[in-house]
């Protein structure tokens, strides 16, 4: 009801004021023991457990007006804990009720439907983003929000959502928050070199993701996290290179789905283009690369069957021109098919058609 409207979130945001006023008071008043003070009321939970809820509406203006009123509610909440509170005289630390909202948005981004999934990911955007919680908090739940960040992309919708990008910017925003000083030891006492190989260690084997989407966000993170770090992209994933190439290696690619085959062969290619190259020339590659031109060379129905459906199609066209481009990408670091005059004609024949295969699936 539009008459209600400014009356219900000014009723909604006093009562969380009040709500968590309280806690905070609460809090600050106990021991603080680790254990203690993470303990929240009851009543505060079952507040906290609605915010995701409210967030996740279908209606755009709706999830826009539960947005701005979850943004009040956390910048009320940080700024109550700065204020004088009655009856407490210790310091005043909403970490413990921002650590359950913000558990809550992760949990939120492994929800099945995706207006769900959206709700969790805003509401990290706003925690990170919206509202200045500062830099500390923010890095010792980075990879908690990362992975979250990515499982949304990994669940999307087959038709590309416009919020990806919001998804991909919230994802660059922590890695800058909680890198961009350039301090090789946190707060705490921490090696960002070490936070840096963990991060890398989970990222490295979506670049052989079936979503291109998600394969870009990898490259993309990677990218600046070498950038913030000052560090070779190719230094960075070379100690955990073994649980990208492991998987590739170990099964044929006709024995895979066409989306893996096409994640499998995306990934070895920027593999190769990286200064320096990842990957030298070894048997595995080698059958890797003439898997890879059967394939580009192959007919269609060898390789869908007689299945003549659009979107395997689209899938085939996929997987040819990411065979070309790996094609392409092989060509200067070896001179394994020169002594092979007719696999040579093939290679460079393909590599020829590399624009017009670009152009037909631009077209498709």
């Amino acid at each position: 009801m539009p008459k209600l409207k400014d009356s219900a979130e000014e009723y909604v945001r006093d009562l969380s004021r009040h709500i968590l006023s309280m806690e905070i008071t609460s809090l600050s008043n106990n021991p603080e023991g680790p254990d203690n003070r993470r303990m929240v009321h009851r009543l505060v939970t079952l507040y906290l457990d609605t915010i995701p809820l409210v967030m996740a509406k279908p209606n755009p203006t709706e999830a826009r007006t539960a947005r701005d009123t979850i943004v009040n509610i956390v910048k009320d909440l940080f700024e109550t804990a700065t204020s004088n509170l009655p009856f407490s005289t210790r310091r005043r630390d909403p970490s413990p009720i921002l650590d359950q909202l913000a558990h809550r948005f992760v949990m939120t981004c492994f929800e099945e439907t995706w207006s769900k999934k959206l709700a969790g990911c805003t509401g990290l955007i706003i925690m990170t983003s919206e509202v200045d919680l500062g830099r500390a908090w923010v890095r010792q739940r980075e990879p908690d929000f990362i992975r979250a960040l990515f499982f949304v992309l990994k669940d999307m919708p087959n038709e590309t959502p416009a919020e990806v990008d919001d998804v991909m910017k919230a994802i660059s925003r922590i890695l800058r928050i909680c890198r961009e000083d350039g301090d090789a030891m946190d707060e705490d006492g921490f090696s960002r070199e070490e936070e840096t190989s963990y991060l890398v260690r989970v990222l490295i084997v979506e670049l052989s993701s079936t979503t291109a989407t998600v394969r870009e966000a990898a490259r993309m993170t990677l990218k600046l996290l070498g950038e913030l770090g000052k560090t070779n992209i190719s230094d960075l994933m070379a100690p955990h290179k073994e649980r990208l190439l492991n998987p590739i290696f170990t099964k044929p690619l006709r024995a895979l789905p066409l989306g893996t085959q096409i994640g499998n062969v995306d990934a070895i290619r920027y593999c190769l283009e990286l200064q320096p190259p990842l990957l030298e020339m070894n048997d595995e590659l080698l059958r890797l690369l003439h898997e890879v031109l059967a394939l580009a060379d192959a007919d269609d129905v060898a390789l869908i069957g007689r299945n003549t459906q659009r979107h395997a199609a689209l899938e085939l066209v996929k997987l040819r021109l990411v065979c070309i481009k790996l094609l392409t990408a092989s060509m200067h670091l070896t001179d394994c098919f020169s002594k092979q005059h007719q696999t040579r004609q093939r290679y460079v024949f393909n590599h020829v058609n590399i624009l017009n295969l670009t152009q037909y699936s631009i077209v498709s």
